[in-house]
């Protein structure tokens, strides 16, 4: 269940971040550029659906490790 909770909150902590540099970053076209965030962030579901049946096909616990530490410090990179 924590894994649950922090998985939760981190994806809510990357929206944050984006929606917030976005806004920052593009004030003249800020609805567009949420627009796209916004977009890019619902289609994100189906692009680790992709990721999965072509690089992890079988291996779960290979693709949820992918998840927490390949995602996790890319987004650590970025930060």
């Amino acid at each position: 269940w924590i894994c649950w909770f922090l998985w939760g909150h981190g994806s809510g902590w990357f929206d944050n971040a984006a929606i917030s540099v976005t806004a920052r970053n593009f004030p003249c076209h800020r609805g567009r550029a949420m627009a796209l965030m916004k977009s890019f962030y619902g289609l994100s579901g189906s692009i680790l659906s992709q990721i999965f049946n072509l690089f992890f096909f079988g291996e779960t616990s290979a693709f949820l490790f992918f998840l927490g530490a390949g995602l996790g410090v890319l987004g650590a990179l970025n930060a």
